[in-house]
Protein backbone atom coordinates (compact mmCIF):
# COMPACT_ATOMS: atom_id res chain seq x y z
CA UNK A 1 0.00 0.00 0.00
CA UNK A 2 0.92 3.65 -0.29
CA UNK A 3 3.09 4.60 2.68
CA UNK A 4 1.88 8.25 3.05
CA UNK A 5 -1.85 7.64 2.63
CA UNK A 6 -2.64 6.97 6.28
CA UNK A 7 -4.45 3.78 5.31
CA UNK A 8 -3.94 0.81 7.59
CA UNK A 9 -1.30 -1.57 6.36
CA UNK A 10 -2.72 -5.06 6.55
CA UNK A 11 0.60 -6.65 7.33
CA UNK A 12 1.80 -4.61 10.33
CA UNK A 13 -1.50 -3.47 11.89
CA UNK A 14 -0.29 0.14 12.31
CA UNK A 15 -0.91 3.37 10.44
CA UNK A 16 1.68 5.60 8.89
CA UNK A 17 2.90 7.58 11.91
CA UNK A 18 3.48 10.76 9.90
CA UNK A 19 -0.24 11.45 9.40
CA UNK A 20 -1.57 10.88 12.91
CA UNK A 21 -1.60 13.35 15.80
CA UNK A 22 -0.71 10.61 18.32
CA UNK A 23 0.65 7.10 18.17
CA UNK A 24 -1.94 4.38 17.63
CA UNK A 25 -0.29 1.61 19.57
CA UNK A 26 2.29 1.44 22.27
CA UNK A 27 2.32 5.24 22.74
CA UNK A 28 1.92 6.92 26.10
CA UNK A 29 -0.19 9.89 24.94
CA UNK A 30 -3.87 9.67 25.81
CA UNK A 31 -5.75 12.63 24.25
CA UNK A 32 -8.71 12.26 26.61
CA UNK A 33 -6.58 12.23 29.75
CA UNK A 34 -4.52 15.19 28.48
CA UNK A 35 -7.57 17.39 27.76
CA UNK A 36 -7.96 20.37 30.13
CA UNK A 37 -10.68 19.87 32.70
CA UNK A 38 -13.41 22.42 33.33
CA UNK A 39 -13.46 24.08 36.71
CA UNK A 40 -16.46 23.40 38.86
CA UNK A 41 -18.80 26.25 39.82
CA UNK A 42 -17.28 26.31 43.27
CA UNK A 43 -13.79 26.83 41.82
CA UNK A 44 -14.98 29.66 39.53
CA UNK A 45 -16.52 31.76 42.31
CA UNK A 46 -14.40 34.62 43.64
CA UNK A 47 -12.51 34.12 46.83
CA UNK A 48 -13.90 35.54 50.06
CA UNK A 49 -10.85 37.78 50.41
CA UNK A 50 -11.72 39.71 47.23
CA UNK A 51 -11.59 43.46 47.71
CA UNK A 52 -13.56 45.98 45.70
CA UNK A 53 -12.71 49.60 44.78
CA UNK A 54 -13.92 52.34 47.11
CA UNK A 55 -16.39 53.78 44.59
CA UNK A 56 -18.13 50.42 44.26
CA UNK A 57 -18.12 49.96 48.03
CA UNK A 58 -19.86 53.36 48.36
CA UNK A 59 -22.55 52.13 45.94
CA UNK A 60 -22.87 48.81 47.77
CA UNK A 61 -23.15 50.54 51.14
CA UNK A 62 -26.09 52.68 49.94
CA UNK A 63 -27.90 50.00 47.97
CA UNK A 64 -30.57 48.37 50.17
CA UNK A 65 -30.62 44.92 48.54
CA UNK A 66 -27.36 43.10 49.22
CA UNK A 67 -27.57 40.32 46.63
CA UNK A 68 -24.96 38.91 44.20
CA UNK A 69 -22.12 41.33 44.91
CA UNK A 70 -19.68 39.92 42.28
CA UNK A 71 -22.33 40.19 39.56
CA UNK A 72 -23.19 43.72 40.70
CA UNK A 73 -19.51 44.61 40.55
CA UNK A 74 -19.27 43.32 36.97
CA UNK A 75 -22.26 45.52 36.04
CA UNK A 76 -20.76 48.49 37.91
CA UNK A 77 -17.55 48.19 35.88
CA UNK A 78 -19.58 48.84 32.71
CA UNK A 79 -21.02 52.11 34.07
CA UNK A 80 -19.27 55.25 32.76
CA UNK A 81 -17.36 57.12 35.45
CA UNK A 82 -19.39 60.29 34.90
CA UNK A 83 -22.58 58.40 35.90
CA UNK A 84 -21.30 57.14 39.25
CA UNK A 85 -22.20 60.32 41.16
CA UNK A 86 -25.66 60.36 39.55
CA UNK A 87 -26.19 56.80 40.79
CA UNK A 88 -25.38 57.73 44.39
CA UNK A 89 -27.66 60.77 44.27
CA UNK A 90 -30.48 58.71 42.77
CA UNK A 91 -30.09 56.05 45.45
CA UNK A 92 -30.57 58.66 48.17
CA UNK A 93 -34.01 59.43 46.70
CA UNK A 94 -35.04 55.88 45.88
CA UNK A 95 -34.11 54.29 49.22
CA UNK A 96 -36.86 56.31 50.90
CA UNK A 97 -39.38 56.06 48.07
CA UNK A 98 -42.72 54.34 48.58
CA UNK A 99 -41.99 51.86 45.74
CA UNK A 100 -38.83 50.57 47.41
CA UNK A 101 -40.24 50.54 50.96
CA UNK A 102 -43.51 48.71 50.33
CA UNK A 103 -43.75 45.01 51.18
CA UNK A 104 -40.44 45.11 53.06
CA UNK A 105 -38.45 46.03 49.97
CA UNK A 106 -39.85 43.25 47.83
CA UNK A 107 -39.79 45.43 44.71
CA UNK A 108 -36.22 46.66 45.00
CA UNK A 109 -34.37 45.40 41.91
CA UNK A 110 -31.19 43.41 42.23
CA UNK A 111 -28.16 45.71 42.15
CA UNK A 112 -26.99 44.32 38.81
CA UNK A 113 -30.45 44.92 37.31
CA UNK A 114 -30.46 48.50 38.57
CA UNK A 115 -27.06 49.08 36.96
CA UNK A 116 -27.55 47.16 33.71
CA UNK A 117 -30.91 48.80 33.01
CA UNK A 118 -29.60 52.27 33.96
CA UNK A 119 -32.44 52.76 36.43
CA UNK A 120 -30.87 55.94 37.81
CA UNK A 121 -32.06 57.59 34.59
CA UNK A 122 -35.70 56.76 35.37
CA UNK A 123 -38.02 59.46 36.62
CA UNK A 124 -37.10 60.30 40.19
CA UNK A 125 -39.63 59.18 42.78
CA UNK A 126 -41.77 61.81 44.50
CA UNK A 127 -41.27 61.65 48.24
CA UNK A 128 -44.20 62.35 50.56
CA UNK A 129 -44.15 65.91 51.88
CA UNK A 130 -41.76 67.15 49.19
CA UNK A 131 -42.95 69.68 46.64
CA UNK A 132 -42.29 69.12 42.99
CA UNK A 133 -40.74 72.58 42.64
CA UNK A 134 -36.98 72.74 43.05
CA UNK A 135 -35.61 74.67 46.03
CA UNK A 136 -33.37 76.75 43.78
CA UNK A 137 -36.27 78.27 41.81
CA UNK A 138 -35.96 82.00 41.32
CA UNK A 139 -38.50 83.90 43.44
CA UNK A 140 -41.25 85.76 41.64
CA UNK A 141 -41.92 89.45 42.11
CA UNK A 142 -44.85 88.56 44.37
CA UNK A 143 -42.60 86.39 46.53
CA UNK A 144 -40.28 89.36 47.02
CA UNK A 145 -43.18 91.75 47.83
CA UNK A 146 -42.63 93.81 44.69
CA UNK A 147 -45.92 93.07 42.98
Amino acid sequence: MDQGSGIRDQGSGTMDQGNTPYPLSGGSVDPIAEAPKKKSKKERQPRHGLTYPDDFEAFWEKYPRKTAKPIAFAAYCKVPIQDQLAILIDLDARVNSEDWRKDDGRYIPYPSTYLNQRRWEDQAPVLPGVTAEPAWKNPSRADLGLA
